[in-house]
């Protein structure tokens, strides 16, 4: 149970910090803008920490400390990969948007989406076997 109801965390992190946290201008912006980027995965990995230090201290699975240092690990190498893979997929798709090509946009979203769920579920994972042994 502990893993699902972390990745369901995870999942509800990342919603709200990738949507909720982000303003529109940022991202219409972060397409052609490096500060718009980088707001947003600023507003990005805060959100991210603060939703998964208390989502996995209140859960119980882990001790204060541990529950810092697994945000902290998620947030540093998802924040990184999220800005690579934003880096790209916006900028495709403000192509497509901009020519009309709604089909390719969605299903470019769709697949920013499934590239930061899986690194956000693979990084979950490898925390939880590293502090197994802790």
């Amino acid at each position: 149970m502990e893993l699902f109801f972390g990745v369901i965390l995870l999942l509800v992190a990342h919603y709200v910090a990738d949507f909720y946290c982000q303003p529109r201008d940022i991202a219409v912006e972060k397409s052609y803008s490096m500060r718009a980027l980088i707001i947003h995965i600023v507003l990005y990995s805060t959100s991210l920490f603060i939703i998964l230090f208390l989502g996995l201290y209140f859960m119980g699975f882990v001790s204060e400390l541990h529950a810092i240092q697994m945000a902290i690990g998620i947030v540093v190498v998802n924040s990184l990969f999220h800005y690579i893979i934003d880096f790209f997929t916006s900028k495709i798709n403000s192509y497509f948007w901009k020519t009309k090509q709604v089909r390719k946009f969605w299903l470019t979203i769709g697949f920013d989406q499934l590239l930061h769920t899986g690194l956000l579920v693979y990084c979950y994972a490898e925390m939880l076997e590293n502090f197994k042994y802790i």
